[in-house]
């Protein structure tokens, strides 16, 4: 009836039709349900809202509140061009159910589309302060972690969020959240040039990456070797880390990068010079594996073994003057290993 006056210009009496109806659904659940069923067919989205915001009002639980919230958030922004009310909407279900996945997901992406971010924010951190049960707590403050969604200019917030998230994961192992605290902290440090902070975090992504999973394993391994390698004191477990690297996934590009590197800062880095030496001769380059003999010669440290091979690959490779600088070295080492009559 009320669609019929309205189609006849008679406003009045459709909304009086309307109103009737709305009053006759109170009687009954069964009634409410009738209501929005035909108001979501015909697609009076305007009815529609007035009458989810009544079924609410007689949910039975929490979980059948979100339910309704969550078409309603729906309505507004998607028929009723109200995104102010769709996130407010989709707020008072958090509110409802502070660790619904759904609920977070949908208010997060929303606020990101309206340019409310804060809001979200400000409803979570006050849901994660006020909450006494830590599974709660943490919960909570994974969805705050992953509202701030990595943006430089949040990192300080973020790093808070997840440094109380951290110590609440270990009384509560769960990997795959304890993976996405660690990668948060990780990339946070690693922006804010923390090296011994993020050191400390890779140590503790390496621990925790899953088995079979080379690239996952290797990964933070490269990066902690990357770290260890600035300082002239951790030499040798920078290079052990990028043994073990690239023995679960090698990157022959990676680890040459690196090494190159380090031997520009620390040119008598011999632990660097030896791996060098090492990825020459595992990834067959014997243009790499005899500019790593020479380097070792030039701070010492190569044999009269070594500089043979040199020499015979400089030959093979058909570079005269470097046969000649190898055979030199070699002379020298040799001369230099006689003892003085």
């Amino acid at each position: 009836l009320s669609e019929i006056a309205e189609r006849q210009g008679e406003p009045e009496r459709a909304a009086e039709y309307f109103d009737s109806a709305f009053e006759a659904s109170r009687e009954s659940a069964e009634e409410r349900e009738r209501l929005v069923g035909a108001l979501r067919t015909r697609g009076r989205h305007g009815m529609l809202a007035r009458a989810l915001e009544a079924r609410l009002a007689g949910a039975s639980d929490a979980s059948q509140a979100v339910a309704i919230l969550d078409e309603l958030a729906q309505v507004y922004e998607d028929h009723l061009g109200r995104p102010d009310d769709a996130l407010a909407t989709r707020l008072r279900a958090i509110s409802l159910d502070p660790i619904h996945d759904l609920a977070h997901r949908s208010a997060r992406a929303l606020a990101d589309r309206t340019g409310n971010k804060s809001k979200y924010l400000e409803v979570v951190s006050r849901l994660s302060d006020a909450a006494t049960d830590d599974n709660r707590k943490l919960e909570l403050l994974l969805h705050l972690g992953r509202a701030y969604g990595g943006d430089p200019a949040f990192d300080e917030q973020a790093r808070s969020v997840y440094t109380r998230a951290e110590p609440l994961l270990a009384a509560r192992p769960d990997e795959a959240k304890t993976l996405e605290v660690l990668r948060a902290l990780d990339s946070i440090y690693g922006r804010r040039g923390e090296q011994d902070a993020q050191a400390a975090i890779l140590e503790k992504l390496i621990a925790a990456a899953p088995a079979g999973t080379p690239s996952e394993q290797a990964d933070p391994m490269y990066r902690l070797a990357a770290i260890r390698l600035l300082d002239a004191s951790s030499q040798e477990r920078g290079c052990e880390l990028l043994e073990k690297a690239f023995a679960l996934d090698p990157q022959a590009e990676r680890v040459e990068t690196c090494l190159r590197d380090t031997i520009a800062r620390i040119p008598s880095s011999e632990p660097a010079l030896r791996l060098l030496e090492l990825l020459g001769r595992t990834t067959e380059r014997p243009r790499l594996l005899l500019e790593a003999i020479l380097l070792l010669h030039g701070i010492g440290k190569a044999n009269t073994e070594q500089l043979r091979e040199a020499v015979t690959i400089a030959r093979e490779l058909g570079e005269a003057a470097l046969r000649e600088s190898c055979l030199r070295a070699l002379l020298s080492v040799m001369e230099s290993t006689v003892p003085s009559a």
